[in-house]
């Protein structure tokens, strides 16, 4: 990464020069940021815009502006941190750091106005930092409120406290460079399990780096607390009494004893790499090679602690249940006590036994649906046939007919099977530039609450789900939302083998959902008419037989002069 080295000083310069002249104290809060290297999170605008062809110089101001938000965002942090040193507030007291922050906060406003950017990117970045940092305030202020007690609740904190954040620097970098969706949402995906991983790393650290236990001392329940609360081992029910009494920074090393004797530490390192891997994979697509290799020398460099000192112990380690293996992937599960690991992989098997029954199943039926519309017109020909020769007569025949229709009607039957398959004609669809990340703050993806048939090739491929109770229909949640919809950033976790409707989809010319795409003015009406939330299944055109059941106090005799229990 030595090309963009020669920017931090242009980096720092920007900072600078922001900083009102009746305001020199605020240079105290930088503390050596304008004069040191920039935070490594600071670099990432500069190697995300060269990574997806850009001229990382055009996102200085970029990462100008992120110094200023960070430093605003560690003031705001410092107080319900603990007594670390070094804190602003221990300097000039609470108020007075506020009130920094708030300034600080303006300068990064301040350079991103008056960046060389144009008026509409200026526009899309300005909107990607305000969201992000009320996204990040709200995670610092689920740190500080201090109630998180499960893994799904503290998922959250760091997803919205830490992936936001670096997600947002990388998406902000490559909105310089490109204005290619594609790209500005993979470099986005990449940010947010950088992100992931980071806080991954930062609670490990805490725990059991030589300079470790600063969380534990400071009352802190971070990911190994509440894992190790979750998991399986003796001192468990220890870990959870020291935790509900408020008593595990006092208790420090006896806590970190507990934790040593499970499986913590590798479930952390595990949890981290995984989240590592998946952001190298979201950055495959990128096309400028030098950007795409400082990107991994990024990762590389925040993970060497867990390469150097701790991969040995996470090498062989599996995760301890099947929903603990799906969390890095999808988001966090509930990690509770659950069956062991062979009744996990029983579980697994049923599952996809019975997704390969389905398929069977309607197979099955569309073969003796083609076998019906085979018999049907020999059936014709043979009534054709009897009535020439007069061995039927019309009346007869309609007679019969309506006899056995309305027996039909009674028993509810059905004359199709429901099941759908898309089959796509081989026409390329140009798709229109849209600006996504502009747009979803407003449309909300609403489009990923459509619901639409796989192809052939899609179903057999395994990747897309679809729905058991409506085949072979996407898969949607009970708030209409696609499953494979990831709900914090409205982005698709299946996007680089998505299905060929989501591909050629695009919502330029979509009156549906803009009445005016250019005025991003959406179509509310006819989204609230007509987009719902999927159906529920429900049982129709099944054939029943009455049986007379015998009361269950009573019992059959049999031939021997024995009872049987009735049935």
């Amino acid at each position: 990464m030595d090309w963009s080295k020669p920017l931090y000083p242009d980096i720092q310069q920007l900072v600078q020069e922001a900083i009102p002249d009746n305001r020199p104290e605020l240079r105290m809060a930088f503390g050596g940021l304008l004069e040191e290297p920039p935070i490594p999170v600071v670099t990432l605008p500069l190697l995300s815009c060269r990574a997806v062809g850009g001229q990382p110089s055009a996102a200085v101001p970029v990462s100008a502006a992120l110094v200023a938000t960070e430093v605003t965002l560690r003031i705001l942090d410092d107080p319900g941190g603990g007594d670390w040193p070094g804190q602003l507030w221990q300097t000039v007291g609470q108020a007075r750091a506020w009130n920094y922050a708030a300034a600080i906060h303006t300068l990064s406003f301040e350079i991103l106005s008056k960046a060389p950017l144009s008026p509409k990117l200026f526009h899309k970045i300005n909107q990607l930092f305000i969201d992000a940092f009320f996204y990040i305030t709200a995670g610092q202020d689920r740190a500080i409120a201090a109630n998180d007690r499960t893994i799904e609740d503290y998922w959250k904190t760091i997803e919205w406290k830490t992936a936001t954040a670096f997600a947002a620097a990388c998406a902000a970098g490559a909105m310089v460079g490109t204005e290619d969706p594609a790209l500005i949402e993979a470099i986005h995906t990449f940010g947010h399990h950088l992100g992931l991983g980071f806080q991954i790393i930062n609670d490990l650290e805490s725990v059991w780096l030589p300079d470790g236990k600063t969380a534990l001392k400071h009352s802190q329940v971070t990911l190994p607390l509440l894992y190790g609360m979750l998991a399986d081992h003796p001192g468990r029910d220890e870990l959870m009494a020291l935790v509900e009494s408020n008593q595990f920074a006092a208790n420090a090393g006896r806590v970190q004893e507990i934790l040593d004797q499970s499986d913590t530490k590798a479930f952390l390192i595990w949890a981290a790499l995984k989240e590592r891997d998946q952001a190298l994979e979201a950055i495959t697509i990128l096309p400028d090679t030098e950007g795409h290799q400082a990107l991994e020398s990024f990762v590389s460099g925040m993970f060497d602690d867990i390469d150097r000192l701790l991969k040995e112990e996470a090498k062989n380690y599996q995760p301890r249940t099947a929903e603990s293996a799906a969390w890095p992937t999808g988001g966090p599960n509930r990690l509770s006590d659950g069956p062991g690991e062979e009744q996990q992989t029983r579980l697994v098997l049923l599952e996809r036994q019975i997704v390969r029954g389905t398929l069977f199943t309607h197979t099955a039926i569309g073969q003796n649906s083609v076998r019906l519309y085979d018999a049907e017109p020999h059936l014709y020909g043979l009534i054709d046939v009897l009535t020439a020769k007069g061995l039927l007569s019309a009346g007869e025949l309609s007679t019969a007919v309506d006899t056995v229709r309305k027996k039909r009607a009674e028993t509810g039957f059905i004359p199709s099977p429901a099941v759908s398959m898309r089959i796509d004609n081989d026409q390329s669809v140009v798709e229109k530039t849209v600006n996504c990340a502009e747009r979803l703050p407003i449309c909300q993806a609403v489009w990923c609450r459509s619901g639409f048939p796989l192809n052939q090739e899609e179903i057999e491929a395994g990747r897309a789900k679809w729905d058991l109770g409506h085949p072979y229909f996407i898969r949607r949640e009970p708030d209409g939302y696609c499953s494979h919809i990831k709900m914090q950033t409205k982005s698709c976790s299946l996007y680089g083998d998505r299905p060929a409707v989501c591909r050629n989809y695009s919502c330029a010319s979509d009156k549906r959902i803009w009445k005016e795409f250019e005025k991003m003015e959406l179509n509310v009406e006819w989204i609230e008419a007509n987009v719902t939330e999927p159906a529920e299944p429900r049982l129709v055109g099944i054939l029943m037989q009455d049986v007379e059941i015998a009361p269950p106090d009573t019992a059959l005799e049999l031939d021997d002069g024995k009872t049987k229990p009735s049935t």
